[in-house]
């Protein structure tokens, strides 16, 4: 009997062929259609104790890729599935961890591709992780996971009042790129260092604080609840 995932996924002509993630997060479905690979992905962050964050989280996120579409490096969305669930792009790429290697001009790249994001009003927020930043089988720089993202749109209200915060942690997502860098692949090339990273920016520190600890704190309590 197939489950309702399976058959909204079966209705829009999309197969699921394996799954890529499966945690107390997320999951993360590779798909099978006529149009070629693509990727599902479902929140379940907290949804025992908070049904409405995944829905919340997932909502975000979808605004988040759909105010970034068109920029080269990040997957469009196809479809918002459920509350829960959307589809987007599956790009052929690995984890910057997993890389022993990658091309000159792999960081200038990256680089760029952030400044982009950034002008669209978005801090990636959760750099620090490298398997968050991906080499696509090009050797040019992905992003995709926007869950714990900033956006605020230019212009808007929001962006008067909570502008300083954005670009905080903005300067936070160039230090860890400059950081992998330099704990990693300190021979590949890279522009100078920017004189205001020089020392940890205050966004770095505010998401270690406010996002990562109490994050990883809820993590570790879910997984020791289901083992």
């Amino acid at each position: 009997m197939l489950s309702d995932f399976e058959s909204a996924l079966l209705e829009r002509g999309w197969r699921p062929a394996r799954a890529l993630k499966d945690d107390s997060v997320s999951s993360v479905w590779l798909l099978e259609g006529d149009d070629g690979p693509l990727l599902a992905k479902r929140s379940r962050f907290l949804a025992a104790a908070f049904g409405l964050l995944p829905r919340l989280l997932t909502a975000r996120e979808v605004r988040i890729l759909e105010a970034l579409e068109g920029l080269e490096g990040i997957p469009r969305v196809h479809a918002r599935l459920d509350a829960c669930t959307f589809v987007r792009d599956f790009v052929p790429a690995r984890p910057l961890s997993e890389c022993s290697s990658i091309p000159d001009d792999f960081f200038e790249r990256l680089l760029q591709l952030l400044d982009e994001v950034h002008q669209r009003g978005v801090a990636c927020v959760d750099l620090s992780k490298r398997d968050n930043i991906l080499v696509g089988d090009d050797g040019a720089p992905v992003l995709m996971d926007f869950q714990a993202s900033m956006w605020l749109p230019p212009g808007s209200l929001r962006a008067s009042f909570f502008g300083p915060l954005l670009r905080a942690l903005q300067r936070g997502d160039r230090h860890h790129v400059y950081k992998h860098h330099r704990r990693r692949f300190e021979g590949a090339p890279i522009p100078p260092l920017p004189p205001e990273l020089l020392s940890e920016p205050l966004g770095v520190r505010l998401h270690r604080v406010l996002l990562r600890r109490p994050y990883l704190a809820i993590r570790r309590a879910l997984q020791g609840r289901q083992g």
